[in-house]
């Protein structure tokens, strides 16, 4: 701990009392987009894309960043829409995987024995002894 660090504790401490002393929050960089800007791009996703005025049927990231920039003016990058969708309160939809047709699947087939045995004995095989309290070979 340098000099001064412990000077400017000393002085918040002084000024606030303990809560002072504990460690605030940065400042960091101020938001590209205006709470009306938000809520303008919340309203474009919430209304959807118009196929033959913009040229697409549904909203992907690198759409909705070319619209933000037609509309307000700001240059945000496409993993930045990405983030402010969540903050918006939307999440990503994805469609539910199907599962394969099983065509030749039989519930009562069993494996064949020489299969079980198999399996069985590899569980078995080897000495149960430690590897440290085998000897060594001489």
């Amino acid at each position: 701990m340098d000099q001064q660090t412990l000077r400017d504790w000393m002085y918040r401490y002084n000024v606030e009392g303990i809560g002072g002393v504990f460690n605030r929050k940065p400042a960091g960089r101020k938001a590209q987009l205006s709470a009306e800007q938000k809520a303008k791009i919340a309203g474009l996703v919430e209304a959807g894309p118009d196929p033959d005025k913009d040229g697409v049927v549904r909203w992907r990231r690198i759409d909705l960043e070319k619209k933000t920039e037609a509309l307000s003016g700001v240059t945000m990058h496409e993993r930045t829409v990405g983030k402010l969708l969540p903050e918006l309160g939307y999440v990503r939809l994805s469609t539910r995987p199907r599962r394969r047709l099983l065509k030749n699947f039989r519930l009562d087939r069993r494996r064949e024995p020489a299969d079980r045995c198999a399996r069985q004995n590899r569980w078995k095989s080897g000495s149960r002894t430690n590897r440290a309290s085998t000897s060594k070979a001489r």
